[in-house]
């Protein structure tokens, strides 16, 4: 696994508002963002709305964790605000979210790399004019709703997951937070 810079202050994660859309495989990475911040501490983990209900927040260490509240789609305003808000460079970013090319329970990281065809990066690089971010690439392929029919992702990404998926994904997250420790000096 390729090693995150030590300059990442801001977390992002990706998904769709709503509870139409809570359980979906395009909501992995506000997932990922609840996971990482029941890591990182025990007491309850209210994220505080901010900018026009844009985006919510929690500082836990060095870290400032973001679930935004903008549909995938229009993920770019809301991280350039977020960017503006805490006075940080693109390259202090890090963007969580559900990767179809990616197999179900295996994740990568990487930085600078385009959008591959997600909506939610593609707006984040067009709003920002750079591609030169963290991004933590969660696999959503293969799980049972697609395993069975090479189907494209848009076809799948905003079913409910089943329960065995949900279970993975917790799994995966799991992992993910322990390489990924949130702490004050990491």
């Amino acid at each position: 696994m390729e090693q995150l810079s030590g300059n990442i202050r801001l977390i992002v994660g990706l998904g769709n508002p709503g509870a139409a859309y809570k359980n979906t495989y395009h909501n992995v990475g506000l997932l990922a963002i609840d996971a990482l911040l029941k890591s990182a501490e025990r007491e309850k983990n209210a994220l505080r709305p901010v900018r026009k209900g844009r985006f919510a927040y929690a500082k836990r260490g060095k870290y400032i964790f973001i679930q935004l509240s903008a549909f995938m789609n229009e993920s770019g305003v809301p991280v350039k605000a977020a960017l503006h808000w805490f006075k940080a460079k693109p390259g202090e970013l890090l963007v969580i979210h559900d990767d179809s090319d990616i197999p179900a329970g295996e994740f990568k990281i990487s930085f600078g790399r385009g959008s591959a065809g997600h909506r939610g990066v593609l707006s984040i690089i067009e709003v920002l004019g750079t591609k030169n971010f963290w991004r933590l690439r969660i696999g959503v392929r293969g799980f049972s709703s697609s395993a069975r029919t090479k189907i494209k992702a848009r076809e799948f990404i905003l079913r409910t997951m089943r329960p065995a998926d949900r279970k993975r994904i917790y799994s995966v997250l799991a992992e993910i937070t322990e390489n990924l420790t949130v702490k004050e000096n990491p």
